[in-house]
């Protein structure tokens, strides 16, 4: 069966096979990990794992800002790396504390596994405007984000 996961106005949808959980939506996270182990952890949006992957997915969507939010965007690969921290200690910590049975399950089910993980950031951007194209600095954010995440992801994706 596959799983679906509304973030705001998008949905996705894993195949069959692909456990998939919106990890920022978790009690554990939100009562237990987000500041209980230091003051203001992160999340990324959706950790998702197959037998032969894991996924930590963050997702970004500016269509709707009614001007380019250009400061965010150039602080986006540290963004993005800090809720892969967060979010792989917060697993860890969910895997022996989390008081949600499910919740704990799918942390020991992630954290066991001993395959890849792959970081996505899923982008939704405005058309170009002005001197602003985001599209045209997808090379840089991806050398920022390999850079950045080279212990954990030595190729993250950026999609738009």
């Amino acid at each position: 069966m596959s799983v679906r996961i509304k973030i705001g106005n998008l949905t996705f949808i894993f195949r069959p096979g692909v456990s998939a959980s919106q990890y920022d939506e978790w009690q554990f996270y939100k009562k237990q990990f987000q500041n209980g182990c230091a003051k203001s952890n992160k999340a990324v949006d959706i950790v998702a794992y197959e037998p032969k992957m894991r996924w930590l997915i963050e997702v970004k969507d500016y269509r709707k800002a009614a001007t380019p939010v250009i400061k965010e965007f150039w602080e986006l690969g540290e963004q993005v790396a800090q809720k892969c921290r967060d979010t792989l200690a917060g697993l860890v910590a969910a895997s022996v504390g989390a008081s949600e049975p499910g919740e704990k399950t799918f942390a020991t089910d992630f954290i066991r596994l001993k395959t890849r993980i792959r970081v996505v950031l899923h982008l939704e951007l405005p058309p170009p405007h002005g001197l602003w194209n985001p599209f045209k600095y997808r090379a840089d954010l991806q050398s920022s984000l390999s850079s950045l995440l080279k212990a954990i992801d030595s190729g993250p994706l950026v999609v738009y």
